[in-house]
């Protein structure tokens, strides 16, 4: 047994194989799949749950960008297929440049919101973004829902402004042009005909001065630590200077109103602005990518500076968060951008960074805007996240750049962040030879193919012509000691099952849901106690693509999750639930339905599902041998102890043998003669019979004890 238990832990888990089933990549590295099924005229444009079975599909925009296919998952074949029924098309006059799935009827299927117009990026006086939004049927096909108001250029984001979790839009209307409006969500089983009404948003302060501009980075995500989604919002002060931009942080108070706490400059020439806890305190961080006049551009984090998790490391403030309690607000959160001595901002320029190498920081070969910001995902699942960079170089074309981050040092930060335990970033080369023989990538993105608890890659590489694109999927091979978990957060729009009158019920797993916040804390192996956060789905604008489930890395452990928060934008005195003693390497499912009286989240649901890790067949191999092992040992020792009572019976004096072997050698015959009357007559030998030899009647009796049993 202790052999067996040696040969798992020793055999090499990218070898690993259980009795008559092949694993279908071995080698430790990333491996180029190919495109597993998509076609090479078009590209992708979003992910979700078409279909509700909790595998990624994926939504192809054609290459003359007016037709949506959808392709689910098939996992016994491992490829995309398309669903034909499903498919879009729009008018002639009609260009896609954004597709924005989610449940906007709420019925719990997943339905699609469509953004563009008859030319996108407002040439020759067009000023408007034509809006429509398609509706899931019971039999997988999109219906065009009701029409919807027109915005100005800048795409509207998606957000729960109510608190309703119905998918709001936040944008500026063709008449207001730079008055932020609200297209409220009204739909209801009564009211068919209206899907959103126009009006004025829940700011309270009515003198909204924030020009948003085209594009903008805003998003729906919880800045101040309490597990409710506030709003980013980009501004643009000077029309006359695109390159300088501000911003603007408006908190959720959970009574309908959101209120102006943060507001500043960007960093100069800012082109991306991205969400994502990068030093693991539990915070929410900016990433933000900036270019100067000259094209050097540069990568930066802004930290958020919040209260510390209790114990975590030493402070001179007495504020803390304790790890049960990790939804406490703190109203003195902040982010500073000013790069003069400021640990709690750090900047890396891309030219030290990747050296010879250029910053890639938009499409050109889509109609409409298509910015290419870095995509942030935790490829080795240590909990801090690591970043996909498309960048460019003299005689390489465009690559894909994997940096991981790594611990600051005297080489790379200054002390006042290497004492701040900020984060620097370097490439990734050995094992990601794939990615540098792609030269000419258009856009990169993290995704799990298979639904097996790898972050994957998706490479959008340039095709024919306009939007076409040749799709390869990168598989990580790549084996780390380390877990991770899944999370899925619906919209609550059915309890278990969505039991319409006169359907078959179904799964509401396809709502994808903006909004919703984890925070969890786990212990890693030297015993110190770590906090992360993760938003789901903060930006839905110029194809993000946001996968729909968060999944975040817990690092080492040897120990369960000890505690996790999910929060969603119900406005009520408590909008979150709190899971203890969380298993690693599992997908955990909220479905936050409540009915209309309740005002809790008592009646939340949570569904767990366990991954099986490589180790598990071999884990089973052993306890099926030790169980084996020990049941012969059980046998065995069984056997003797009868053998050895047989033996001192046939020992003992004449006048007691048979009673001891009736008795102690075979107690069950006592049963089989009170069962069985006509044994009767043998358990009481006749007196002639004590008269015979001895060892005869002892032959005798004890064969018919041996019968008997």
């Amino acid at each position: 047994m202790l052999l067996l238990l040696l040969v798992t832990t020793s055999w090499p888990v990218a070898h690993a194989r259980f009795p008559g089933v092949e694993q279908r990549f071995v080698e430790e590295k990333l491996i180029d799949t190919g495109s597993l099924g998509l076609p090479d005229d078009g590209l992708v444009a979003a992910f979700g749950d078409f279909n509700g079975d909790q595998l990624l599909d994926l939504f192809h925009l054609s290459a003359d960008q007016r037709t949506v296919s959808v392709y689910t998952w098939n996992r016994g074949q491992y490829t995309w297929r398309e669903q034909i029924q499903a498919r879009i098309h729009t008018d002639s006059d009609f260009v896609i440049t954004n597709i924005v799935p989610s449940d906007y009827d709420y019925d719990g299927r997943l339905d699609l919101l469509l953004m563009g117009g008859n030319n996108p990026g407002g040439w020759w006086g067009h000023d408007e973004l034509v809006i429509k939004v398609f509706l899931q049927q019971r039999n997988g096909t999109f219906v065009e829902g009701p029409p919807i108001p027109t915005s100005g250029l800048a795409q509207p984001t998606i957000l729960d402004a109510t608190g309703s979790m119905r998918a709001d839009l936040l944008g500026v209307s063709t008449k207001s042009k730079t008055v932020p409006k609200l297209w409220k969500n009204v739909w209801t089983e009564t009211n068919r005909t209206n899907l959103f009404d126009l009006v004025d948003p829940p700011f309270e302060d009515q003198n909204f001065n924030c020009r948003i501009p085209e594009p903008h980075f805003n998003a729906f995500v919880d800045l101040d630590g309490d597990c409710l989604a506030d709003l980013f919002l980009t501004c643009q002060p000077d029309e006359d200077v695109p390159n300088r931009l501000a911003y603007q942080i408006w908190l959720n108070d959970k009574h309908g109103r959101y209120r102006l706490a943060r507001e500043g400059d960007l960093p100069y020439g800012t082109r991306s602005v991205g969400f994502a806890d990068m030093d693991r305190d539990g915070t929410i961080d900016i990433v933000i990518t900036s270019c100067s006049n000259r094209g050097e551009c540069t990568l930066s984090v802004a930290y958020n500076e919040q209260m510390p998790l209790c114990g975590a490391e030493p402070t001179g403030s007495t504020a803390c968060r304790e790890p049960d309690a990790l939804c406490v607000a703190d109203p003195k959160f902040s982010f500073d951008f000013s790069t003069a001595s400021n640990p709690s901002f750090t900047s890396i320029p891309i030219s030290t960074l990747l050296p010879g190498a250029s910053l890639i920081t938009e499409s050109t070969s889509f109609r409409g805007s298509h910015p290419t910001p870095p995509s942030i995902g935790d490829y080795n699942i240590d909990g801090y996240p690591d970043l996909l960079l498309l960048t460019t170089r003299a005689g390489a074309g465009r690559n894909v750049k994997l940096l991981q981050s790594r611990p600051c040092d005297k080489t790379s930060c200054t002390p006042g962040e290497v004492k701040a335990r900020r984060r620097a970033f370097a490439e990734v080369t050995a094992g990601a030879e794939v990615l540098t023989s792609i030269r000419d990538a258009e856009s990169a993105h993290w995704l799990d193919i298979d639904d097996d608890g790898s972050l994957d890659i998706m490479v959008q590489r340039r095709g024919s012509s306009g939007a076409a694109r040749k799709v390869a999927f990168i598989k990580n091979n790549f084996f780390h000691d380390a877990f991770f978990i899944k999370a899925l957060t619906l919209n609550g729009a059915c309890r278990a099952w969505c039991e319409p009158a006169g359907e078959q019920r179904y799964r509401p797993y396809g709502a994808s849901y903006s909004g919703a916040s984890y925070k969890f804390s786990v212990m890693d192996p030297t015993g110190a106690r770590r906090s992360t956060q993760v938003a789901q789905l903060p930006r839905s604008t110029y194809l993000s693509l946001g996968t729909p489930y968060s999944y975040f890395g817990l690092g080492r452990t040897n120990n369960y999750v000890e505690n996790l928060f999910i929060g969603v934008t119900r406005h009520q005195d408590q909008h979150f639930i709190h899971i203890e003693g969380l298993i690693p390497n599992s997908q955990i499912v909220i479905v936050p339905w409540q009915p209309d009286w309740a005002s809790d989240p008592s009646s939340w649901t949570r569904e767990l599902f366990l991954h099986p890790g490589d180790w598990i067949p071999w884990v089973t191999i052993v306890l099926g041998a030790a169980i084996v092992l020990l049941g012969t040992i059980v046998v065995s020792l069984h056997f003797n102890e009868k053998v050895g009572t047989a033996r001192r019976g046939l020992q003992a004096p004449p006048d007691c043998r048979s009673a001891h072997a009736d008795r102690a050698l075979f107690p069950s015959f006592a049963l089989v003669g009170s069962r069985f009357f006509s044994l009767a007559p043998f358990l009481q030998l006749p007196a002639d019979s004590q008269r015979e030899d001895e060892l005869e009647r002892r032959t005798r009796l004890l064969s018919l004890n041996y019968r008997s049993l």
